[in-house]
């Protein structure tokens, strides 16, 4: 895995801490094809060597999808923001469309 397109330093950062913890939203939602929200990477144990360090790097939520063209992988869609439960459940299920094969 790579980060692409990082929008800022702090993105691309927190991407390799997933990379090479192989834990985080990225990793999950490319591995089981579904869409992962948190809405405080304070308080998150699901990926406890990657959301201390987001929470440290000044992120407190975001969602993950995995992107397709077909039946293979494209990439996934990271969004990440400072603020707490900034994500809806709109933004979850906007990301499960990506997770449709066309």
């Amino acid at each position: 895995m790579r980060t692409v397109v990082p929008t800022d330093a702090v993105v691309a950062t927190i991407d390799e801490v997933q990379y090479r913890t192989g834990q985080g939203p990225c990793v999950d939602a490319i591995a089981e094809h579904q869409v992962f929200r948190t809405g405080d990477l304070t308080i998150e144990t699901r990926w406890p060597a990657f959301a201390p360090a987001a929470a440290a790097a000044g992120i407190r939520s975001m969602p993950a999808c995995r992107l397709f063209v077909n039946e293979t992988t494209l990439g996934a869609l990271n969004l990440y923001s400072s603020r707490l439960d900034a994500f809806s459940d709109q933004t979850e299920q906007d990301g499960g469309v990506s997770d449709q094969p066309l």
